[in-house]
């Protein structure tokens, strides 16, 4: 990326103890609630985009960054499932089966909030271990904060009185344009669905999109809002890389196990996994299938340890392919298979030779053994009932790069949609999306844009926009959706912050200090949106212990445009093992911040220490000494440029 330059006037120190009210915890005024419910109004009576689950093109659905990058994208708000905890915290989370997202078996209501909250997401992208499953009030206050649109989606148990009581709190009633029929609050207004293109994956057709918007009613719900914001004329911004909230999730491993081999324990797990004897036998009756169920449960937990335990050996392979092929069935499609599709990841996650025949298999797979399991209520194919073994074999393959995961997906791709739903629920798209991760070329872009279904070509299109400062996938655009490439947003220019204290954010200040605040905490209120600030610093480090301690690794990883760097107020004398040598080590600490940075495409910036200036109001007076040749102190002063680095300085 192309570096601009910038001219900063910062009067550092004055920002150090700067009074700085968070958005979210302050009261909103009659003035602001008034002029939110004007918002509100205008989006309702005009076409308003809805987000299903969030802008999940960007982040993972049902979370508050997904929801965030809805609105920065041109939407007018969101659909929110809403489930309820084992003690009856409202949250957002669509399925009812946790494993899906996260490293848990269960049900949302299987959980306390407290419980919830440390299982770890089986993939969390980009905002790592801030990413986690938000509570509904969370939810509401980002809507509330937006001025955004909510389509309730409210999953069992229906808590209509909690989620009342929340919306009379902060005052939401007028934010809802879709609620369950079952929830006859008069207050609630639904407006009327215009269209839904997420569904066939025409939200990036400029035609579809056309015709979409000549429809009756106002609601139009997608999951890239992008395409739909263009044809209204709307702004659209680059989604933020920020976590919503600065907490860190609180993972725990669900089943910690060590890595290194334990014979008898391997034998324990090998065995769990051969005592499946009853897998094709349906049972009946709740006492008897609560018992099927756990002992389905076991056999998953099993093949999970073998996975974190790196066992490699050809006995743990044949034990878990054969839980694979002999999958348990049950009357609940929640456990039916389930050990089966546990033990197809693991031999993923283990680099079995043999893992994309059995994902084949998988895929495949029509066994008459499921008919004793399947349910006479619905009219499907028999097939469907693996559908537990199916449905995540596509995204376990995202991981497989070679010829015969390509092959795979190309095989199910050349399916008629009658083939596709003899053998389960039709998943063109998953496969069109695991054959460019595993082989993002021009050549299956191409393939994909020719394919007779709408949600494939989507796809193809989505994939490449995601790429599209690489070459091949913006020539793909170019050649067969020009109009794709307005939808292109740059990402937001990443200014990165390294420091002490005197740099660092304190959102959850001590008690007897609630003004504490370091000036990178509120440095991003003197750029544009535009401008992304990651305050990396750290209370109490100094230019040695912040290295030491992996602290700039971290912001290396993050890759930001520029990189402000202040150390100095811990390296001075009295510091123990974090003190430097002004005239030695500091200063090769601080060239080897500016070369790590330079080597990485990085444009550092030095920023002068805090301690060479005090106040003494109304003026700037010099604190700490240099010291002369003469064994005396000169007042320190400051300089535009580093002299022997010739980087910028700011002072």
């Amino acid at each position: 990326m192309a570096h601009y330059p910038i001219v900063i006037l910062l009067l550092i120190s004055a920002l150090t103890t700067a009074e700085v009210g968070l958005a979210q915890n302050r009261k909103e005024t009659a003035e602001e609630a008034a002029a939110r419910h004007r918002r509100v109004a205008e989006r309702r009576d005009d076409v308003h985009i809805i987000c299903h689950r969030g802008a999940v093109e960007f982040a993972h659905e049902n979370t508050l960054e997904a929801y965030r990058a809805a609105f920065e994208l041109g939407a007018d708000g969101n659909e929110i499932d809403i489930r309820a905890t084992k003690d009856g915290v409202l949250v957002c989370f669509h399925d009812d089966m946790l494993d899906h997202l996260l490293e848990a078996y269960g049900d949302v209501s299987d959980y306390a909030w407290d419980e919830l909250q440390k299982f770890p997401f089986r993939n969390p992208g980009r905002f790592d271990k801030h990413c986690r499953i938000p509570t509904l009030r969370e939810v509401f206050e980002l809507h509330r904060a937006h001025a955004g649109l909510m389509f309730l989606d409210v999953k069992r148990p229906h808590r209509f009185d909690s989620i009342t009581t929340l919306l009379d709190e902060l005052d939401l009633w007028d934010h809802v344009v879709q609620a369950p029929a079952d929830f006859t609050d008069p207050r609630i207004k639904n407006t009327r669905g215009k269209a839904s293109l997420y569904l066939d994956r025409t939200e990036i057709d400029a035609q579809a999109i056309a015709a979409a918007l000549k429809k009756p009613g106002e609601r139009i719900i997608v999951e890239d809002p992008r395409g739909v914001a263009f044809a209204l004329g709307r702004t659209i911004a680059p989604p933020s890389d920020k976590p919503v909230r600065n907490e860190v999730a609180l993972w725990v491993s669900n089943s910690v196990a060590p890595r290194t081999p334990d014979e008898k324990r391997i034998e324990e797990l090998l065995q769990v996994l051969h005592d499946a004897g009853d897998w094709n036998v349906v049972a009946t009756g709740t006492e008897a299938e609560a018992e099927s169920a756990q002992r389905i449960l076991q056999r998953v937990i099993a093949a999970d340890e073998l996975a974190r335990r790196s066992v490699r050996t050809t006995e743990v392979f044949a034990a878990l392919e054969q839980r694979v092929r002999d999958r348990s069935l049950h009357r609940s499609w929640r456990h039916c298979g389930l050990d089966g599709i546990a033990s197809l990841r693991a031999l993923i996650a283990l680099k079995a030779p043999r893992s994309v025949q059995v994902a084949r298999f998988c895929l495949w797979r029509d066994d008459p053994a499921a008919e004793a399991a399947r349910n006479p209520k619905f009219n499907n194919p028999r097939s469907w009932t693996d559908w537990r073994t199916k449905v995540s074999v596509f995204s376990l393959l995202e991981t497989v790069s070679g010829p015969e995961t390509k092959q795979l997906c190309h095989d199910y791709l050349a399916l008629s949609d009658e083939e596709a739903r003899n053998i389960g629920v039709p998943q063109f798209e998953a496969a069109a999306r695991t054959l460019l991760t595993v082989g993002p070329t021009a050549e299956s872009a191409r393939v994909l844009l020719d394919h007779r279904l709408s949600s494939v070509r989507g796809r193809a299109v989505l994939f490449c926009l995601a790429h599209v400062e690489e070459a091949w996938a913006r020539d793909v655009l170019q050649a067969e959706a020009p109009h794709s490439l307005e939808y292109v947003v740059a990402r937001r220019v990443r200014v990165a912050l390294v420091g002490d204290s005197t740099v660092a954010s304190y959102p959850n200040p001590p008690d007897d200090r609630p003004d504490l605040t370091g000036w990178g905490q509120v440095l991003g209120e003197f750029f544009t949106p535009q401008v992304e600030v990651f305050n990396h610093a750290r209370s109490g480090r100094s230019s040695k212990s912040f290295i030491r301690e992996g602290h700039w690794l971290k912001t290396l990883t993050l890759k930001p445009d520029y990189v402000f760097i202040q150390f100095g107020h811990n390296d001075g004398p009295g510091k123990g093992d974090r003190s430097t040598d002004p005239h030695g080590d500091f200063r090769d600490y601080l060239r080897q911040y500016i070369m790590d940075a330079r080597k990485n495409g990085i444009q550092p910036i030095l920023d002068d220490t805090p301690p060479l200036s005090g106040w003494k109001d109304p003026l700037i007076v010099g604190t700490v000494g240099r010291r002369n040749a003469r064994g005396g102190t000169t007042t320190a002063r400051p300089g535009r440029r580093s002299a022997r680095s010739q980087r910028p300085l700011v002072e």
